[in-house]
């Protein structure tokens, strides 16, 4: 399970992420317009690429950085918000007030010791910026942190509460802040310190040391109703965590398998929350989150019971359109096209499997679950070795020593293949993790896009198929 302090540079700033294009969330403006009234310009030193990104949810822009190390953002704001600025691995949170015309500097290399604001708004990002500074001299690892005992646990995270807040104070004290700004930042400050004392609770092996009413007494003072507070992310990992801890309560998490898991999450957000925009925020990041770490593998009640209770449309489509997708492709269709490679080099298609049911484990030697599937699947390769099925394996390493130094530590030969085009046969196939498994006919039909793991020991389907024709099979 990942867990998310804000006080480690990780999880806020410098952090590789994908571009997406995605429909606008419930409410959100569209920044970007024919008369921007607040304006974000920089100079970058030392960039890794071309192009530097604004985000805020699911809106984002591009903007290109020249020769100089130049680039500039025109916005339409109507409220204060607060994006990230994407530059390669580095990610810049940026807080902007409609009319600002902020300017940053930055070396790339190093941007936290570099960067400085100037113009409207700077104030506030330079507090930003030595906030950050402060949580790194102030971070600790969360491994570290789990291995406390309760009171001295509770004792450090009252500590950085404290510190930060007197930084902040100090801070006020010299330098005019928005009243906005500072609403924020110390709502931000209290529901960060909400979320570490929760987390605690499910992730370190001493929770069940902690005394959890008297614990737990400060959730008293603190809302999970209120969607003016949505902007902030420090009150939406407040939340996750909220939801989180109250559905582990009522399961073993250990005996469960993620989708379990993820249901009884979102039983918890309709059971313990109100507010509709706060019940749709948590019902969306929790199936989301289903799908990014787990693909659609058992999340058809999943999503049922996401379309009875989420009300917000943009939400529904932005994950109901890529699940119907799936759906319809994995029922009986023509397989899309894709082209694989041999060690040496040879380039194949699909059809060279034709007249064959195939068994697809696509991979990479990277993925650790994937390497504990590969006994299994060799095994049922010899126990179907008579049968008209063919067992290929498909990794998606994205470099071919990696690949070929993995099946020769292995002993690994029959038909494995690289996959050419990877990104477009993911796209293909809408596979979302690894390892993936895929059933295709004798036709050449995509009849299972989800097909059971080796390890789980589902083979009736197996046994009803015909023997191999006598010529053989064209691969093997």
């Amino acid at each position: 399970m990942k867990i998310f302090f804000t006080f480690i540079l990780t999880t806020i700033l410098l952090y590789s992420c994908k571009q997406d294009s995605k429909p606008k969330e419930s409410g959100e403006i569209e920044y970007v317009s024919d008369k921007p009234n607040t304006f974000i310009a920089g100079n970058i030193t030392h960039a890794k690429n071309n192009i530097v990104v604004l985000k805020q949810g699911a809106f984002s822009d591009t903007a290109s950085i020249d020769n100089h190390g130049n680039f500039a953002f025109g916005l339409n704001l109507k409220s204060v918000e607060y994006f990230h600025l994407q530059d390669g691995k580095n990610n810049i949170k940026i807080f902007l007030e409609p009319e600002y015309n902020l300017h940053l500097n930055y070396n790339s290399s190093k941007p936290l010791g570099s960067m400085v604001f100037s113009g409207q708004g700077s104030e506030a990002n330079t507090y930003l910026k030595n906030k950050y500074l402060l949580m790194l001299d102030n971070g600790l690892s969360p491994a570290s942190l789990y291995q406390m005992h309760p009171e001295r646990y509770r004792y450090l995270i009252d500590s950085l509460f404290v510190i930060n807040k007197l930084f902040f104070n100090e801070f006020v004290g010299k330098t005019e802040l928005p009243d906005n700004f500072k609403q924020t930042e110390l709502a931000s400050l209290k529901y960060d310190r909400a979320t570490k004392l929760i987390e605690y609770l499910y992730s370190s092996t001493y929770a069940h040391e902690v005394q959890e009413k008297q614990y737990l007494e400060f959730l008293e003072k603190l809302s999970v109703n209120t969607p003016e507070l949505l902007s902030i992310y420090e009150y939406k990992s407040f939340l996750r965590a909220y939801i989180t801890y109250f559905s582990n309560k009522k399961i073993n998490a250990k005996n469960l398998a993620s989708h379990e898991i993820t249901l009884s999450k979102i039983q918890t957000v309709n059971l313990l929350i109100e507010n509709q925009e706060i019940k749709d925020y948590l019902l969306f990041t929790f199936l989301k989150d289903q799908v990014k770490y787990y693909g659609y593998k058992d999340s058809e009640i999943l999503f049922e019971v996401f379309k009875l209770n989420c009300k917000n449309e943009d939400f529904k489509l932005q994950l109901l359109a890529p699940y119907n997708a799936f759906i319809n492709l994995s029922e009986k269709q023509q397989a899309p096209a894709f082209n694989i490679s041999r060690s040496n080099g040879e380039t194949l298609t699909i059809s060279h499997f034709e007249d064959s049911y195939i068994y697809i484990d696509v991979w990479a030697s990277w993925c650790l679950p994937c390497g504990k599937e590969t006994p299994f699947f060799e095994k049922l390769k010899q126990k179907y070795k008579d049968k008209q099925i063919e067992f290929v394996s498909l990794s998606i390493d994205s470099k071919k020593e990696d690949w070929m130094e993995y099946l020769e530590s292995k002993k690994l030969d029959h038909n494995q293949f690289l996959v050419l085009d990877t990104e477009l046969f993911l796209d293909a196939y809408m596979i979302k993790t690894i390892p993936h498994f895929l059933i295709i006919d004798d036709k050449g039909n995509l009849i299972d896009n989800n097909a059971s793991r080796p390890s789980e020991e589902r083979t009736e389907w197996l046994d009803k198929l015909p023997n191999k024709h006598s010529v053989g099979s064209r691969l093997r």
